[in-house]
């Protein structure tokens, strides 16, 4: 389930990146005539919003403090309410639901120009092209190599139509539709890729026109047969079509003066958008290093790591008494105050449990060799022991010198520990421990 949730929190993060770039394409670049820069720029910012989120930088933040006071907290899973959970599984449930469909609605798209293919009469040509003459009185259209247009207007043998869809292909834009059609079923929540989706189709366009007009064919004639296919439609969102798009975008682009140089400039608003977004997923790791050294009797300090937990360090005085009582131990948690706590510790007025089951002896009860860990709430006055063979069982993964741990905490002599550095960005906590060799 936590994955599920990771992956849940990734889509909404990438939805968002997509919004933005987006918004601020359809502000500063939309209306340019730099087709081929524009379709560039719209699928780079496809990818990068589903390739950001996924990188995350991380801050080093180091701590020294003395090695005999170092204790560390083995994370405990937070625990998720039934109602938690009820609302997770509606989320997800409705994502795949989406997401299946739009699916489902390519492939159909998808079967159905194959199938028109595969049925229709094919007339391959010099440069690979092959046509497909069908009966049907639609659009003609163009999907990777294949030119498909009905028996008439091959006839008529019109260049600006072979122009135009020869051009789709030789600009290979049914791999950009296959592209985006599989983002989309990522992100078919989000209407900024349907939006996107909708444009790109309509740069293709542009780039076909803009070809078939600089091979020498008069803009007018051309504009005159646009008007006449727009009643047919291809009907296949997978397939490019001669009759695509919005007739009157097509003609207001072909009558616009061509953009200036500076004005392809705005396109390299990408960057610092890329840099903005690497920033705000930044997560700073803390790294504690242990030095020689005696605290000060008084001093009370509280470091606390990426996981949560707080490592103390107590007084001279404090710190004898605590190990006098419970035992030469290599992990402790003070939860509220530690000075509060080492009152309870010196006192015995808890509640000792041993790896989840109360220990009616109390604290005697348990022998001081087999303590791996404890954990210490005041507000319920109760302790928590967890004994060494189970102290990292099924919560976290420890490295040795980057080599992975099996063996108890207790195994490694705390006055070789140069480092202790935990993580929890992963599926799993990660503790990595440098000794001396």
């Amino acid at each position: 389930m936590d994955e599920a949730m990771n992956f849940l929190v990734y889509e909404v993060k990438t939805a968002v990146i997509l919004a933005v770039f987006y918004m601020f394409w359809r502000l500063l670049l939309r209306n340019d005539t730099f087709h081929r820069l524009n379709r560039i720029v719209l699928l780079a910012i496809a990818v990068l919003s589903f390739v950001l989120p996924l990188c995350v930088i991380t801050v080093h933040k180091v701590v020294e403090i003395p090695y005999f006071t170092v204790s560390e907290q083995t994370p405990v899973p937070a625990e998720t309410g039934e109602s938690g959970t009820f609302w997770q599984i509606v989320l997800l449930v409705a994502f795949a639901a989406g997401a299946v469909a739009v699916l489902v609605h390519t492939c159909i798209s998808l079967a159905a120009v194959v199938r028109i293919i595969s049925s229709g009469k094919k007339i391959r040509c010099e440069d690979g092209t092959v046509i497909v003459l069908t009966g049907k009185a639609e659009s003609p259209f163009s999907w990777m190599k294949y030119i498909v247009m009905n028996e008439r207007d091959y006839a008529e043998q019109r260049d600006e139509i072979f122009l135009h869809e020869k051009a789709h292909i030789s600009l290979h834009h049914s791999v950009d539709l296959l592209l985006v059609d599989f983002l989309t079923v990522l992100q078919w929540f989000n209407p900024a890729i349907w939006m996107l989706r909708y444009d790109l189709r309509e740069l293709h366009e542009y780039e076909a026109d803009d070809i078939v007009l600089k091979s020498g064919i008069d803009a007018k004639q051309y504009q005159y047969l646009l008007i006449r296919k727009t009643v047919g439609t291809s009907g296949h969102s997978i397939a490019n079509s001669f009759s695509h798009s919005t007739l009157k975008n097509r003609i207001t682009m072909m009558l616009r003066k061509k953009s200036t140089f500076r004005a392809a400039l705005k396109a390299l608003y990408v960057i610092p958008l890329a840099g903005i977004s690497l920033a705000v997923s930044a997560e700073t790791r803390t790294d504690y290093k242990t030095v020689s050294g005696q605290p000060d009797s008084s001093a009370v300090t509280e470091h606390s790591d990426s996981l949560g937990a707080t490592i103390v360090i107590l007084g001279k005085d404090t710190l004898n008494l605590s190990k006098n009582i419970i035992g030469n131990i290599e992990n402790i948690r003070i939860s509220d105050s530690a000075i509060e706590d080492a009152k309870m510790i010196s006192s015995g007025d808890f509640d000792v449990y041993l790896d989840g089951k109360l220990v009616e002896g109390g604290l005697n009860s348990v022998p001081k060799e087999d303590i791996g860990s404890i954990s210490i709430d005041s507000k319920s006055r109760r302790m928590d022991i967890t004994s060494k063979g189970k102290i990292l069982d099924g919560v976290a993964d420890v490295y040795l010198n980057g080599k992975k741990f099996s063996g108890p905490l207790s195994d490694i002599p705390t006055s070789a520990i140069m480092s202790i550095t935990v993580n929890k960005s992963g599926t799993r906590p990660r503790i990595d421990i440098t000794v001396e060799e």
